[in-house]
């Protein structure tokens, strides 16, 4: 009996579930192929790669009720974190056991039922999560499921990547198997089309291109995509997020009823009745499979499979299997012993997901602007990659982000100024970038890039940098501004202590658990050291910064960019921005590849950690700048003729108290 075979006939869903009492696979066929692999002798590893709330834990599950009824082996279920275990699936498969009287009376009770351990059938299932790496080699396991395994990247507790610590749980059984689950992150991943089928399928990516685990394990295995036929040429084709069509600058209400998926056969337009039909009829293939068109009277789907080379002469010579609806056929010509399964969010089985429904919610994720949101969209909806930027982009993207304003000058939507500056040896590189709310999303523009030329281990390029900050374009000066200290931090806390208020120093770092925090280094004014430190010394984690930098120039089809530079910005500056590539290692770490000079790529990073630390000024600024300008027409104020559109000083500067400022004398510097 396979796994959906018994849920089918034993499962029973909790009291309040939307599907009603009963299980039934034929709401979510496609946890069908999977859940069987995950019992198959054939496979040591299974991966599955999904959207979100799509039924990927449900496989889980039935797999889980099968071998503890039918089977019974020891099984270690590991989530990523032990809220997750305790709170959300330990309930979850205590009401599946609960549910199925034949195995409930198999379940010991009492003092052996804990939440974090049952014998079930004399055998042990438990419990673990990534923070613990004790709990996960507490004891050994026949089978070994991760749930949510993009959430468990890199070393875990100094003790290996996820792959390696599961697969070593089930080292002693034969017949041990690990299976991994979850939604997909981060990854530079294409398509290619398939010669032998003319079928378009996922193309693998080089791991230093890859920032997610799961995807990686699917690329592993056999990689099985699931195909439906279109209601229209009959013809079988994978869906994908870049098939689905909708009119991109109408209302949300509008996408909803007029968005459609196009076939990649007959170009039709798809509507979502169809989608329930072809989810049912849905088969995972592989490539060097295509699935013969689908006949009305089809009961099963019928895989002509080319991956053995030369094919037996049978159907046109053609290897021909019959192959169960939501089901998977193992390739003829298979070097793999892991079975890999991919599902498109346009296959979910919610009725709020349907395709004008999937639609709007990209569509309002892309109009926020918000990279961070597009990238869950992407993720959980749609369960496809984000890309991230690995190679950096082309100089010309970043001269492709010009709108027409000049060097110095302040666009209409700026609100506030930041300064940062990078120190090196002979000179402090620094950018001028001004903020603001548009539309609801906040927009940055270059206002000024340059470099102060000076022995920055002498007071005299320090003196330039005091000037910068005396500075005003358009009627505003700096409001907060940012100092890499990495090379004579003694010289950037000195510096940012004359400007307390408005400028920090910062300390960049590859990878940190934070996006930024602060310390306190006890130093004074000349970097001397003190009792009463008065600087913080602000932790910023540059590959989230950088990321974000590289993101806003290489966007996602269908974002509009919100980090715009000046008309006269040069090739010196675009070619600093791109100056480094992001890259992978195999335990999921990413580090930047310098390939020539960045001391303005690290300016824009430092940009983007102000933007982010002083958000609420900007937007309570903006919203300052929108309320004065709502009471100026009100009050049939000049007109835009007579009066630039540019913010007051007193709306856009925030109050700074005055103090005296002290430079570097000849003396003071002894």
């Amino acid at each position: 009996m396979w796994p959906d075979q018994w849920a089918d006939r034993y499962r029973r869903l909790p009291p309040g579930s939307a599907e009603g009492d009963d299980y039934q696979t034929s709401r979510t066929p496609y946890v069908r192929g999977p859940s069987r692999a995950m019992v198959d002798r054939r496979w040591t590893r299974t991966a599955l790669c999904m959207f979100t709330q799509g039924g990927k834990s449900n496989a889980a599950y039935n797999a889980i009720g099968r071998i503890l009824d039918i089977q019974p082996r020891p099984i270690l279920y590991i989530g990523p974190t032990k809220t997750n275990v305790t709170e959300v699936i330990e309930p979850k498969v205590d009401a599946m056991l609960r549910s199925a009287p034949q195995l409930w009376a198999k379940v010991a009770k009492g003092k052996k039922y804990t939440a974090t351990k049952k014998m079930v059938a004399g055998v042990a299932f438990r419990f673990a999560w990534a923070g613990s790496t004790t709990q996960i080699k507490a004891e050994t396991a026949a089978v070994v499921i991760v749930d949510e395994t993009d959430e468990m990247k890199g070393d875990l507790g100094g003790q290996g990547a996820i792959g390696a610590l599961a697969d070593a749980r089930h080292g002693s059984y034969p017949d041990g198997r690990s299976n991994f689950l979850s939604s997909p992150t981060e990854g530079n991943v294409e398509t290619e089309v398939d010669e032998r089928t003319g079928l378009e399928h996922w193309k693998p990516a080089d791991t230093d291109r890859l920032n997610s685990p799961i995807w990686a394990f699917w690329q592993e295995g056999t990689r099985h995509e699931y195909a439906w036929p279109c209601p229209h040429c009959r013809e079988y084709f994978i869906p994908r997020f870049k098939l689905l069509k909708f009119p991109k600058d109408a209302t949300l209400p509008e996408i909803r009823r007029k968005a459609y998926v196009e076939c990649p056969h007959c170009e039709a337009q798809i509507a979502n009745r169809h989608r329930s039909w072809m989810r049912d009829r849905g088969v995972y293939i592989c490539p060097g499979q295509r699935p013969l068109k689908h006949a009305d009277a089809d009961r099963v789907a019928h895989i002509a499979d080319y991956t053995a080379g030369k094919p037996v002469k049978r159907r046109g010579g053609r290897h021909v299997y019959e192959v169960e609806f939501g089901d998977y056929h193992a390739p003829d010509a298979c070097d793999t012993e892991s079975a890999s399964f991919w599902v498109s969010g346009l296959a979910n089985f919610s009725a709020a997901a349907t395709f004008g429904g999937l639609a709007a919610i990209f569509t309002r994720a892309a109009r926020s602007k918000d990279l961070d949101e597009i990238k869950g969209t992407i993720n959980t909806k749609f369960g496809e990659c984000w890309k991230f930027g690995g190679d950096a982009p082309s100089w010309i993207a970043v001269k492709a982000r010009a709108l027409p304003y000049r060097h110095g000058e302040v666009p209409p939507g700026v609100v506030v100024l930041f300064l940062t500056i990078d120190m090196q040896a002979d000179r402090l590189v620094y950018v001028v970038r001004g903020w603001g709310v548009v539309d609801g999303a906040v927009h940055s523009w270059l206002v000024e890039e340059g470099e102060l030329w000076g022995k920055t281990s002498q007071p005299a390029v320090w003196e330039e940098a005091d000037a910068l900050l005396e500075r005003e374009w358009g009627g505003l000066r700096i409001a907060k501004g940012a100092v890499d200290s990495g090379y004579l931090p003694d010289m950037a806390y000195a510096f940012c202590l004359r400007h307390r208020g408005v400028l920090v120093p910062t300390k960049g770092h590859q990878a940190i658990d934070r996006e930024y925090y602060a310390s306190t280094p006890e130093v004074n004014r000349m970097g001397k050291a003190v009792k009463r430190p008065r600087v913080q010394l602000w932790h910023v984690d540059v590959d989230r910064t950088k990321a974000w930098v590289h993101g806003q120039i290489d966007l996602q089809e269908g974002v509009e960019p919100t980090w715009h530079v000046h008309s006269d910005v040069g090739e010196y500056y675009c070619e600093q921005i791109v100056a480094e590539a992001r890259l992978v290692t195999p335990a999921g770490k990413a580090h930047w590849k310098q390939t020539g000079r960045n001391d303005y790529l690290d300016c824009e990073a430092l940009q983007r950690f102000l933007a982010r630390k002083w958000a609420r000024l900007i937007g309570r600024l903006s919203k300052r700048r929108r309320a004065a300008t709502e009471s100026a027409t009100d009050t049939a104020a000049p007109s835009a003729a007579d009066e630039p559109d540019r913010p007051s000083r007193e709306i856009a500067q925030p109050a700074r108290r005055r103090r005296r400022r002290r430079g570097f004398s000849a003396t003071s510097w002894r």
